[in-house]
């Protein structure tokens, strides 16, 4: 993890704020790498305490924020304008979620987001799934009784950061030119990660929360 910014180098970060059993999560990632390079993440502190957790990582980074504003309405962005820190909302509905989880899933999958490797976030990535709600539209999230802090976090910072082309190998064999696009380094040191989200590729089946269906199909670009 990276302690300080980087002489020259520029950040920002998102922010997954802790509802009442939760993590408040705050991913910081840096624009001219596109890599997540430091992580905080912690439980059962006022809210005093944990605007006071974010500003010592806005000292260290000078970076604006994204914050999970869903729920708290603009109380929370409100603070931590006041405490001196750029932050701006990001409201969840159904439609802006998908949009945000879908391109996380993306750049990890295809190279354009590298993540400083970090247990929990590891972990959250791994479980993570595509469920359906009981009026037939997807839901992303974590499994019941799991965290999604994390991933909610990551996601967040990476919205934030410039949108590339993935890195791309070319190979020549039998005549024929070959694309594989490089896998980011963080996944591959990930035990039990496959590399890939599941959810992105299995089509849940109507009306059954939680399952898939067998048939694999196109993940959204």
């Amino acid at each position: 993890l990276e302690m300080q910014a980087t002489p020259g180098a520029h950040y920002v970060a998102g922010v997954d704020v802790a509802r009442s059993v939760d993590y408040t999560v705050c991913w910081v990632g840096r624009l001219d790498t596109r890599q997540l390079v430091h992580v905080v993440r912690f439980t059962n502190l006022p809210w005093p305490a944990q605007v006071a957790r974010l500003r010592a990582v806005y000292d260290a980074f000078t970076c604006p924020m994204l914050v999970d504003a869903t729920g708290l309405g603009q109380i929370a962005v409100d603070d931590l304008n006041r405490a001196g820190i750029p932050a701006e909302p990001f409201i969840f509905t159904q439609d802006s979620k998908i949009q945000l989880l879908q391109r996380f899933a993306r750049d990890v999958e295809q190279g354009r987001l590298m993540i400083t490797p970090h247990g929990p976030t590891m972990q959250e990535m791994r479980v993570f799934q595509q469920t359906m709600r009981s009026s037939g539209k997807p839901m992303l999230a974590a499994p019941e009784h799991l965290h999604d802090d994390c991933v909610i976090a990551a996601a967040l910072c990476n919205w934030q950061l410039p949108d590339v082309t993935p890195l791309v190998i070319r190979r020549i064999g039998g005549g024929i030119a070959a694309q594989q696009e490089a896998q980011v380094w963080c996944v591959r040191s990930a035990p039990g990660f496959p590399g890939k989200f599941p959810w992105r590729y299995m089509q849940p089946r109507p009306g059954a929360a939680g399952t898939h269906s067998a048939e694999p199909r196109r993940p959204l670009a």
